[in-house]
């Protein structure tokens, strides 16, 4: 779909207002990062675009809101560059010399940053995909980075090591062992853009003041993020300093309240809530921009978004199948435009080699306002969220008939295997990992 059709296709599902709890997120398109369209540059050839069946996993993916852009990791260490007004493919960037993990749109929307297991993070002109730098210092495998709002970049590695960057600077400025084993993930807060936050193998969720002006950086407190396996993946509120969600091994996802302290580096958790429901390792996590919502991607190929308007009682609003193989990412993506239309669209991306793009149902319009603060209170023993059943079925555009159910989800691979290759018709990648590194980093065995 090109010429605005995704975007066209998004309004007339937003538009309709039904409020049939069956209705869930439509896909609206889905592209194979891999197999560019041969026909980009020929507008006239619409009728003509096929993808092939896609053989490596996509990693990552990023948005660009305002330059309606975005960017998807595959395994054969590219980086592809889409322009979402017309679904064609602006660039493909070529430097890195293995896997990348992770990309990341700067706030301004100016520069991608790529991390990747050579150990280097890569900027790129978001403009022209020209290259801008490349960062060394890492000793191992890069898996995670974040920009924040006060020019800083920080990046974590698989030896539990936390790098901080800052713009023209080829060096980094501070770095530090934040955990015991791999950096799964690492932010900045929104609402305190000099407050990062990561996780790590060990399962702790750990605080950090950084400034440049500092001679240290700062630990502001440490704290189990679960029930003691590792955590995953982690987003920080975009509203409320101190309220992050986590995902874990075991499926869980946790929203945790706490104060830290960086005099004494201890952090006062004042409470928590755990999500349940997903029955496989939580890959992602990310708030709307709005804070409204909270999506949430697994390993057993569904995504999951829940009302997170009162993030200490959040809901669940909708669960879909959203590929044949792990979920990796989960990005929210909110149409430019003024009002209460304005459409929060999803964009996944999966081990299957596709990255899809879905559409909101209608009913979900209304969920556009925070209620008060939260106040978790000295909680001891964190509450169960309400689980809604919903249909775990996901809107096609246009079904086809006598079309296959999908097939079943893939196990977690042990310490021993390595993914196997689905049905032939459904084409899931091959596993395209270097044999030095026979596991996924992110395996929750690590």
């Amino acid at each position: 779909m090109g010429n605005g059709q995704v975007l066209r296709r998004a309004q007339e599902i937003y538009s309709d207002l039904s409020t049939n709890a069956d209705r869930n997120y439509t896909k609206v398109c889905s592209l194979v990062p891999e197999t560019p369209d041969r026909y980009r540059s020929h507008r006239r050839f619409d009728k003509f675009r096929v993808n092939r069946g896609a053989t490596r996993p996509v990693w990552a993916v990023a948005m660009a809101e305002v330059n309606m852009m975005m960017a998807a990791a595959t395994a054969d260490h590219e980086i592809h560059l889409w322009d979402l007004e017309t679904m064609e493919l602006k660039v493909s960037l070529k430097g890195h010399s293995d896997q990348v993990w992770e990309v990341k749109f700067s706030t301004n929307e100016t520069t991608l940053a790529s991390a990747s297991s050579d150990k280097t993070l890569r900027l790129w002109d978001t403009q022209d995909g020209s290259p801008l730098g490349v960062l060394r210092g890492h000793t191992a495998a890069i898996r995670c980075l974040s920009f924040s709002y006060e020019g800083y970049l920080i990046s974590g590695d698989q030896d539990a090591n936390l790098f901080l960057w800052e713009a023209e600077n080829a060096q980094p400025i501070k770095q530090w062992q934040a955990h015991e084993g791999c950096v799964h993930s690492v932010t900045f807060s929104p609402a305190d853009p000099l407050m990062a936050i990561s996780v790590g193998a060990e399962g702790s969720v750990a605080s950090w003041y950084v400034k440049r002006e500092e001679d240290d950086v700062v630990l502001g407190g440490r704290f189990p993020g679960g029930d003691g396996g590792a955590v995953l993946s982690l987003t920080a509120h975009p509203a409320y300093p101190g309220v992050v969600a986590v995902g874990c091994e075991d499926g869980d996802v946790w929203i945790w309240g706490f104060k830290p302290d960086f005099q004494e580096g201890n952090a006062d958790v004042a409470g928590h809530t755990k999500l349940k429901g997903h029955t496989k390792a939580v890959w992602f996590l990310e708030f709307s921009r709005d804070a409204c919502l909270l999506a949430s991607a697994s390993a057993d190929c569904t995504v999951r978004v829940w009302n997170a308007t009162n993030v200490q009682l959040p809901s669940l609003l909708s669960v879909f199948r959203a590929h044949d193989s792990w979920v990796r990412q989960v990005r929210w993506f909110t149409q430019p435009g003024k009002g209460l239309g304005r459409k929060r669209l999803l964009v996944t991306c999966s081990t299957d080699g596709s990255v899809s793009i879905w559409a909101p149902p209608g009913r979900l319009r209304k969920i556009n306002k925070l209620q008060a603060a939260p106040n978790f209170g000295c909680k001891d023993v964190g509450c169960e969220a309400e689980v809604v059943q919903l249909p775990l079925v996901a809107h096609e555009e246009t079904p086809q008939p006598g079309s296959k159910l999908p097939p079943a989800p893939l196990a977690l691979p042990s310490s021993e295997t390595q993914l196997q290759p689905m049905p032939e018709e459904t084409a899931t990648p091959r596993d395209p990992r270097d044999p030095r590194d026979p596991r996924d980093p992110r395996d929750p065995r690590d």
